[in-house]
């Protein structure tokens, strides 16, 4: 993980609302951009070997900060706008027809390069502000 400005989820207010720790003292303005921190990196592992190919840092969610205090802000969720969810094989040119669909267990699919996973958020989260 980049080291970046970071922190706590306080209160949920809301579906949509949370409170963190960090307000105007700490440089948060209105309309600044924040993640929330997965609490486990997501890794890609070799099947057969067991070994870690590759190790990085998803989000729950992205959230904007609405409204600032000295000592803490109030963030609301915004639109999901992830590219690797919403893309288009056909609008990148690399294939001419829709691709046939793969005959795969159900249950092994976890598309991990998706950049928010939408698993459920918790007072105490890291919340990570976007540069």
């Amino acid at each position: 993980m980049t080291q970046s400005q970071k922190f706590f989820i306080t209160n949920i207010l809301s579906t949509t609302q949370i409170v963190i720790s960090g307000g105007s003292d700490n440089g948060v303005n209105i309309g600044d951009q924040f993640n929330i921190l997965e609490e486990e990196p997501r890794e890609i592992t070799n099947p057969d070997t067991g070994d870690v190919l590759h190790l990085f840092w998803g989000y729950k969610a992205k959230l904007q900060v609405t409204e600032v205090h000295s000592k803490y802000s109030i963030l609301t969720s915004m639109p999901d706008m992830d590219p690797v969810d919403n893309y288009d094989l056909n609008t990148l040119g690399q294939f001419d027809v829709n691709p046939q669909p793969l005959n795969v267990n159900e249950s092994d699919i976890d598309n991990i390069f998706s950049t928010y996973s939408d698993e459920t958020i918790y007072i105490g989260d890291i919340v990570i502000k976007e540069n």
